[in-house]
């Protein structure tokens, strides 16, 4: 049942985004999709699976923090939110649209990126746990996250600017903070051996198993 859970908020998450014109209400409604990937990964009781699940609630904050972060920096320098009113922002805020792309490859798991990780254990505790249909559907469902996190950054960064569009320079004590978390970003998904081995040493009491 957390599986099929899972799926039906992963898939409704996602097209929620789609719909969605609000900047930060995209960014939460990913949220709704990537809770699905979660719920997926704790009802396979596999251990990948669990594992799994275990690094994404880790990655999903990070990336997501990140571009909440990223948002803020729009909103401050453009006073706008809405979609439809942004565009071509790559030329005015190039550290910006650097955080942006790395934060939107990430929540699309783009290797080497950190919920690259995470999801391959998801995926492979599904298929694990026997449950193959279901596990495929949250598969290709999984490609409306691609899909949807670049759209968001294409229509922001990319394109023509508003002719009536005026940008602020974005002060440092906001940029760095973005800059930091897309710098984690990175280094999580090309190593993340210490933060696994923190989650296998626990994850024999989420198991129910004991420790060695």
């Amino acid at each position: 049942p957390l599986m099929i859970i899972g799926v039906i908020s992963e898939i409704y998450g996602a097209l929620m985004a789609f719909a969605e014109k609000d900047i930060k209400r995209i960014i939460a409604y990913s949220s709704v999709s990537q809770m699905g990937y979660i719920l997926f990964g704790l009802g396979t009781l596999t251990y990948d699976g669990i594992a799994g699940a275990t690094l994404h609630v880790i990655f999903h904050a990070i990336v997501k923090a990140l571009l909440f972060m990223v948002t803020g920096l729009i909103i401050h320098s453009t006073g706008r939110r809405q979609l439809d009113e942004l565009g071509g922002l790559r030329h005015h805020m190039p550290t910006t649209a650097v955080c942006a792309a790395i934060g939107v490859l990430a929540l699309a798991s783009v290797p080497p990126l950190c919920m690259f990780d995470s999801e391959w254990m998801l995926f492979s505790g599904g298929m694990a746990s026997g449950r193959l249909g279901i596990s495929a559907i949250s598969l290709l469902g999984s490609l409306l996250t691609v899909a949807y996190a670049l759209w968001f950054a294409g229509r922001i960064f990319f394109g023509d600017l508003p002719v009536d569009l005026q940008v602020k320079k974005s002060p440092v004590a906001m940029l760095a903070p973005a800059v930091l978390l897309t710098a984690v970003t990175v280094i999580e998904g090309v190593f993340p051996a210490p933060l696994f081995d923190w989650v296998a040493h626990e994850i024999t009491l989420l198991l129910g198993g004991g420790l060695r």
